[in-house]
């Protein structure tokens, strides 16, 4: 049984879709079956995926059956299928039903006792408001459907409360949505691990908790305060989310100035400064200058003799609502701590002087410029993935806790849906 091996949750489901969902297709428009049996297969997959830990009851359904680069996991929706495969049939027969006496047959009987093949047109008109028009490719309107079908399940989700949250900006050009989504496209993760932090992005944890609010600083508690927003737990849980970021981002930047030695990620240490015949790079370390300046300590600062470059690299991790607003802030803070360190640091003024935000909300969630910045800093996609999903895992682990399921050992008590 698929569910059974030990494939990767991106694996897992490409293999479902290829090997198990198209075992039906064989029958769709040869044995007689309404929409609901359909659903009925779907709720019958989602009960297995629920059972082995690859989708979980409270997470958001709808997220099933988008693609991966819109947030989704990409499983087929059998109904979906069928509606595309009964109208692509329908359509097909229509247009030779005057040229072919087999297939006016078909398309009579198919009238006669009134299978769902025949009334499929009104039927997509009814569900999604689909117009078939005239001389109009059949793939072309397929692809319209398939269209259709997918703005169906972000208006199923815009009507959940919390659902809702994760794709609010999602139309919005300063943010990247298909950048937002390597960690599911490109992560090698479980699909245990997947589903947890599926329902972390869902902000579906805090029925959790049998209190309101939060025990340490007395606000209303819900998954966006305690992922981003409380007082108490900036100095710890949001430093050590922090700071794995930064270890992975400095090894990388060390790597490329030619410093050797370095360790694997997980014994990676990071030291205040690194000196290499390159050039150096310093970690959370105050720069001194000969006029004063009001922010002189970034996170990562790289000197490279070789490129005659200077890069300030500040790392945030913030709330959708802020962030647009953080990164444009880490962008123009350090810019009179970079025009100080022209001239000082390697002695003429032609040095380049380049400010990096790394910035990216605790749900994954990055901005139209976040690509260019992190390329800058030679960020793969590979690993801009794995950083999107240490995020996300840190902001799992201490939000769990901070709601008290990993000391009382609380599951999911949501109805089957």
């Amino acid at each position: 049984m698929l569910l059974d091996t030990d494939l990767s949750a991106k694996n897992l489901f490409r293999a479902v879709n290829q090997y198990a969902l198209t075992v039906p297709n064989y029958y769709i428009g040869v044995v007689p079956m309404e929409p609901y049996q359909f659903a009925r297969l779907d709720r019958m997959v989602r009960t297995q995926l629920y059972e082995k830990g690859a989708h979980k009851h409270c997470a958001n359904i709808s997220r099933l059956y988008l693609p991966r680069k819109e947030l989704g996991r990409g499983l087929h929706n059998l109904e979906f299928r069928a509606e595309m495969m009964l109208l692509n049939l329908w359509l097909t027969l229509s247009a030779d039903e005057n040229k072919s006496t087999r297939r006016a047959a078909i398309l009579q009987h198919h009238r006669q006792t009134y299978s769902h093949a025949s009334l499929i047109t009104t039927y997509l008109h009814d569900k999604y408001g689909l117009t078939i028009r005239d001389n109009e490719a059949i793939p072309k309107t397929i692809q319209h459907l398939r269209k259709l079908q997918n703005r169906s399940l972000y208006n199923v989700i815009s009507t959940t409360k919390l659902h809702k949250l994760l794709f609010s900006r999602r139309e919005l050009d300063s943010v990247d949505l298909e950048e937002s989504t390597l960690w599911l496209r490109k992560s090698m993760l479980t699909p245990q691990e997947e589903a947890k932090l599926i329902n972390l992005q869902d902000r579906n944890l805090q029925w959790m908790s049998s209190k309101k609010n939060h025990k340490k600083c007395g606000k209303y508690l819900d998954v966006e305060h305690l992922a981003s927003k409380c007082d108490r737990l900036l100095h710890t849980d949001y430093v050590r989310r922090h700071n794995e970021v930064a270890r992975r981002i400095h090894r990388t930047l060390a790597k490329e100035l030619g410093v050797k030695n370095i360790k694997k990620v997980e014994r990676y240490k990071i030291d205040d400064r690194k000196f290499t015949k390159n050039g150096w790079i310093s970690y959370d370390m105050s720069i001194h200058t000969e006029k004063k300046v009001q922010f002189n300590r970034p996170d990562i600062i790289v000197a490279d003799k070789r490129k005659n470059r200077i890069t300030i690299v500040e790392i945030g991790i913030t709330s959708q609502n802020n962030l647009v607003k953080t990164e444009m802030e880490k962008k123009d803070k350090y810019q009179d701590l970079g025009k100080q360190m022209k001239f000082q640091t390697f002695g003429n003024h032609d040095t380049e002087i380049v400010i990096i935000p790394w910035v990216m909300t605790w749900d994954g969630v990055v901005t139209e410029f976040h690509n260019s910045y992190r390329r800058q800093l030679g960020i793969s996609d590979r690993m801009e993935a794995q950083l999107q999903r240490i995020v996300l895992q840190q902001s799992h682990n201490f939000v769990l806790r901070e709601l008290g399921v990993a000391a009382t050992g609380i599951t999911c008590e949501c109805a089957t849906r």
